[in-house]
């Protein structure tokens, strides 16, 4: 009963604000979310939106959209009676919309209490499969293979009433190598599955490249590199996440994207009392293999997703201006082979973990997020780390790598720097630690001067006054 009362606070609180954001009819006063030039020009800020927006069917639907996308992430669902009071009185929240890191943790641990009695159900997180038995010969059966990938390619759906939902498609990238990623995509999460599979499994997949098999996606990597064709390079990077996918036409005929970050309360103060606000970055691995004589190239990423957790096709979204873009540790030859295999071992151990404790979400937001997996890759390459912020609750993961370590197989040394790169992750949502203010100052991702909205500004001032304190 509880739990139930706790789910039912969380969904109101969430509901409420929703409903504000998009339905309220009286225009605020420029807010949290009021977008700033230059910005402005190719943004619509919530404020903007507010004001243009009436209790449309577009509206609704949209509304519905955003609900649906809460739903997913932490496991709330409601039906369209509940929904149906917040369309017709709302209170205006707009400023206060904001989380903390400790509110978002307790967001995602409710969620599992809420899978755990049976109030939602779980999602699917695993990856779809592509056929490799006996093995994957690469390249030529990436031309031959038989799947799908239009799932893959991402899509605007018109709502009504000048809304759009949903990401656009990358024109500049070929339909052929959207093809070419996602395969190499697939086929790299199936050789890092085969960390825990029995040789003996229909599912373990060797990859087959100039008469020699590989079972894992670095050692194919290093042959690929070992052959003097292919370059290979890499970099980690973050950006603002655009959490919903909103555009609208509305007021010029130009098809512009809504600033929709999800706003986080840091916990950060200055002397006089106020708290940094920040829009919520999120971080990926990306790295690039490429066929130096032919041009073939394939373009992956990798992070923590809330739907999945491993290897992504590159080259499918537009970013847009607000997102911002920073870029670090730039990798290339085998020290991308180097990093490819910690990130076999870093997902097939979590993704363990989460399934033998049954976690709503393969464990999403509880063992840790996009920033948690990359820094912990980032730490296991003997780099220091400057993502923010972390969700790890370590108890959840630390056991299944002790499991692994007891073993004192020929894999005892990286897992034991992922021990050690593990333990370094500071848990943000427990509290402030000493490096909050520099990896929080480190996720705002837009040249000097130059910001989204006034948060932004304001953060960056108390993070350089020398007597910030924490909370």
């Amino acid at each position: 009963k509880e739990t139930k009362e706790v789910m039912k606070f969380v969904l109101l609180v969430l509901l409420a604000a929703l409903s504000t954001l998009l339905l309220a009819r009286a225009a605020p006063p420029p807010g949290l979310y009021n977008v700033l030039p230059p910005y402005n020009e190719t943004t619509i800020s919530l404020d903007e939106l507010l004001i243009d927006l009436p209790s449309t069917p577009g509206g609704r639907l949209l509304i519905e959209k955003m609900v649906e996308r809460i739903a997913n992430l932490t496991g709330f669902h409601v039906n369209s009676s509940t929904i149906e009071p917040y369309f017709n009185d709302s209170v205006l929240v707009l400023n206060k919309t904001a989380i903390s890191i400790n509110g978002l943790s307790d967001l995602f641990s409710v969620a599992n209490l809420a899978y755990w009695n049976n109030q939602t159900s779980q999602i699917d997180t695993s990856f779809p499969k592509i056929p490799t038995a006996p093995f994957f010969e690469f390249p030529t059966q990436i031309d031959t293979i038989s799947f799908d990938i239009n799932p893959w390619i991402p899509t605007l759906s018109y709502l009504g009433d000048d809304l759009w939902w949903g990401f656009p498609f990358n024109n500049a990238t070929s339909i052929e190598q959207v093809r070419i990623n996602v395969i190499m995509s697939l086929l790299f999460n199936q050789l890092a599955d085969n960390i825990h599979l029995p040789t003996s499994s229909p599912s373990y997949t060797y990859v087959k490249f100039q008469n020699n098999t590989y079972h894992s996606a670095h050692a194919f990597l290093g042959a690929l590199l070992d052959t003097g064709d292919y370059e290979l390079s890499g970099y980690l990077e973050w950006h603002i996440a655009q959490f919903f996918g909103i555009y609208s036409n509305a007021t010029s005929g130009v098809l512009r994207s809504v600033g929709d970050p999800v706003m986080q309360y840091t916990g950060i103060y200055d002397k006089q009392g106020r708290e940094a606000v920040l829009p919520a970055a999120h971080s990926q691995w990306v790295f690039v293999v490429t066929n130096k004589k032919t041009g073939f190239h394939f373009h992956l990423s990798w992070y923590s997703g809330d739907t999945s957790y491993g290897f992504f096709p590159g080259e499918l979204y537009i970013y847009t201006t607000w997102s911002g873009r920073r870029t670090a540790r730039p990798i290339n030859g085998s020290r991308v082979v180097e990093a490819v295999k910690y990130m076999e071992f870093v997902k097939d151990v979590f993704v363990v973990a989460a399934d033998k404790q049954n976690l709503y979400d393969g464990g999403y937001g509880v063992t840790g997020v996009c920033d948690d997996s990359c820094a912990i890759v980032e730490m296991m390459l003997g780099e220091s780390t400057e993502l923010y912020p972390f969700l790890i609750q370590k108890q959840l993961v630390v056991p299944e790598i002790l499991s692994r370590i007891d073993k004192q197989d020929d894999n005892l040394d990286v897992y034991l720097k992922m021990m050690r790169a593990t333990n370094s992750v500071q848990e943000d949502w427990d509290g402030i630690n000493s490096s909050s203010i520099m990896r929080a100052n480190a996720s705002i991702v837009w040249p000097d001067g130059k910001y989204p909205w006034q948060c932004v500004y304001d953060a960056q001032a108390i993070f350089a006054d020398q007597n910030s304190f924490v909370q």
